[in-house]
């Protein structure tokens, strides 16, 4: 496949159903509904007027073999915030990765959330640029948008290890 000329590839790419920031019962469905399609991952959004550990809570006794990736568009705030939740969310074997929990740009913020918390920690790629953050090694997994002709004009990303890109999911298994 053309895909090897970019570096290691694999015959399969999860990919994650994806979900807005609902009220419980509208997510518990959601979620059905992502399991009897045959998805393994659900990403879902996270929201200031939400509490993330309610709608985890309520989901991990739902469904026991998805996986859940938090988007939370920066709304927790600070990193100390974030270490505060992300504490409570260990708990929950199914979270495996939070996406943009504070301002993409907050480098030593996301070092701290790695040291402290373990979790993969995913940024949308461009913010910030891709010169400080590929090199930073703050971030784990990036969210391409674009398509191929924007991600071609960066040239730093060609000496990358291709396991840290993906649209929407990532190229990871968990």
């Amino acid at each position: 496949p053309s895909a090897q000329i970019l570096g290691p590839s694999r015959s399969e790419v999860p990919i994650a159903y994806w979900s807005h920031s609902f009220p419980p019962e509208i997510m518990r469905q959601e979620t059905k509904i992502a399991v009897e399609s045959g998805f393994r991952a659900h990403k879902f959004k996270r929201r200031a007027h939400t509490d993330i550990i309610d709608q985890v809570e309520l989901y991990a006794k739902f469904v026991l073999k998805v996986i859940y990736k938090i988007d939370a568009n920066c709304t927790f705030g600070t990193p100390e915030r974030v270490i505060e939740i992300g504490t409570q969310l260990q708990k929950y074997s199914q979270v495996k990765c939070l996406e943009s929990p504070i301002d993409q740009e907050d480098i030593d913020g996301y070092r701290r959330l790695k040291d402290s918390l373990g979790y993969p920690l995913a940024i949308h790629f461009g913010t910030p640029h891709p010169t400080i953050s590929l090199s930073s090694k703050a971030y784990d997994y990036y969210v391409l948008g674009g398509g191929a002709p924007g991600l071609c004009s960066v040239p730093t990303l060609s000496r990358q290890p291709i396991s840290r890109f993906g649209c929407r999911w990532g190229l990871r298994e968990y």
